[in-house]
């Protein structure tokens, strides 16, 4: 796990986080294959992990990257998509960073569209201490 510190104004900040997710979605279509195995998904997975240790260190990130909407439903679409791989340590670690960017995140100040897509989202996952209460009764 790495945390990623950026010094430096508001704007500055907002470009340098909008860069560092914007690589790290990237990072999520390596799909690359060698002589040592599928080495695709250890890149899909650290960018999933490290993606979450963003937006868990920082409840106000997407809010900041909001400008920016293309970038935020590329964010819900490409972890939505890692939802749903074959391989359960991805599939796990999507479900985490969901997590964090559906029920950690404030929504203060968030495009209208993007926020009706976190409310559809959350009606549909909900929050994984939710799940387990249900479980429990």
């Amino acid at each position: 796990t790495f945390t990623l510190v950026i010094f430096g104004s508001d704007n500055k900040f907002n470009s340098e986080s909008a860069k560092a997710v914007s690589a790290l979605l990237n990072g999520l279509l390596d799909h690359t294959i060698d002589n040592r195995g599928d080495v695709g998904s250890w890149v899909r997975k650290q960018c999933l992990v490290s993606l979450a240790g963003l937006f868990e260190s920082d409840s106000l990130l997407l809010t900041r990257l909001s400008d920016d909407r293309d970038l935020v439903l590329r964010l819900l679409g490409r972890a939505l998509q890692s939802a749903t791989e074959k391989i359960d340590k991805l599939r796990a670690a999507a479900g985490s960073l969901l997590e964090i960017v559906l029920h950690a995140q404030k929504l203060e100040g968030l495009d209208r569209h993007i926020c009706l897509c976190i409310d559809e989202l959350r009606r549909v996952i909900p929050p994984a201490n939710a799940n387990h209460s249900k479980e429990d009764a």
